[in-house]
């Protein structure tokens, strides 16, 4: 017996003369446009995200603390801070810090001497490269200029000098050496320092003895301005003995590096702390950025209002008939999408 299929074939299937293949011109475009999405959407997502401190108007946003100047980023590698200054007297980096210099004579402070204390949230957002070159730049104004590295936990000062660190500060503190024997002169004339001397097992109490004061009481004698490169005030609290007695309390964040949070922090420092003539340098901008530059095309602006080492470069400038020496907000142009994003991939160097 056999078997009847009960399909029937209703049409015969038309077969195609030419052989069919995907278009290839729509399989690209929708490659294309899928990849433009995803890039976007990454980066949207990464910028979003970010929460670095990149330029004067993300301080602005968060503090009213005044800004005193800002430090272009170089591309300079170096795994110490150095002095730069006295090689490029006529760079914009030198530029920066006669502004940043000229600034800070706008601020009231008492006694002929002056103290001026650097220090910053973690190590890694300038603060010793600010100290040396700062250092250098009123010295070659023809001021007496003292270098006084007390980070009695992580020095680095001897290391820029490529010095030992035998003796200095702690030495002096605890009576074993003279300050005399311990002060280096440096190639630039008007400019000396004194390292830390070997790191001590209790730094924090050693900065609270009556030889602490009478350290800087001697120094002011003999110099006009003493700059102190202190711990990171976000890791100990021995930068707050060198801000109580400082007439100009410097405080560094790094373009790409501080997160906007310690903005905050340091707000809560400066109310707690009842410090006068608080300050902010901005260190590490890209170069690009035009409020920052001498000869750049926007020229000077002026501006109102309120773990690891590291170096940097920058500007501001003086109003001298309306007595203002910070940047002000309405002469700066906005920050490109486009320059915020450089900082994701941005080059590193000098202002590690």
């Amino acid at each position: 017996a056999g078997l009847v299929s009960n399909n029937i074939i209703l049409e015969k299937a038309n077969i195609p003369r030419n052989q069919k293949s995907p278009i290839l011109s729509l399989v690209l475009m929708i490659s294309i446009i899928s990849g433009i999405v995803v890039v976007i959407a990454f980066i949207a997502i990464r910028y979003l995200l970010f929460n670095k401190i990149i330029s004067i108007d993300d301080i602005q946003d968060y503090s009213n603390i005044p800004i005193i100047g800002a430090i272009p980023i170089s591309r300079i590698k170096a795994d110490v801070s150095k002095l730069l200054l006295h090689r490029h007297p006529k760079s914009m980096l030198a530029e920066s810090f006669r502004n940043i210099r000229g600034n800070m004579e706008f601020i009231k402070t008492e006694g002929s001497s002056k103290i001026i204390t650097i220090s910053s949230t973690i190590s890694g957002e300038g603060k010793t490269f600010v100290a040396l070159n700062l250092g250098a730049i009123i010295a070659m104004s023809g001021q007496k200029v003292i270098v006084c590295d007390l980070d009695l936990r992580k020095p680095r000062l001897h290391k820029s000098f490529e010095t030992d660190n035998i003796k200095g500060i702690s030495t002096i503190l605890i009576g074993r050496d003279a300050i005399e024997d311990c002060i280096h002169k440096t190639e630039i004339d008007n400019l000396e320092f004194i390292t830390s001397g070997p790191i001590p097992p209790n730094p924090s109490e050693i900065l609270m003895q009556e030889s602490y004061t009478k350290l800087f009481e001697d120094l002011k004698k003999k110099y006009d301005y003493i700059i102190v490169d202190t711990p990171p005030i976000g890791i100990v609290t021995d930068a707050m003995a060198s801000y109580k007695i400082a007439d100009y309390p410097i405080y560094i964040t790094r373009s790409g590096v501080s997160p906007k949070a310690f903005v905050a922090h340091i707000n809560d420092f400066v109310e707690n702390s009842k410090i006068k003539n608080f300050s902010i340098i901005l260190n590490g901008i890209e170069g690009g950025d035009t409020r920052f530059g001498y000869g750049y095309k926007h020229g000077y602006a002026y501006k109102q209002g309120y773990k690891r080492y590291g170096y940097g470069y920058g500007y501001g400038y003086v109003d001298h008939m309306k007595g203002n020496h910070y940047y002000s907000k309405d002469d700066e142009p906005k920050i490109s999408f486009m320059q915020k994003l450089k900082e994701f991939f941005k080059f590193k160097g000098i202002n590690k």
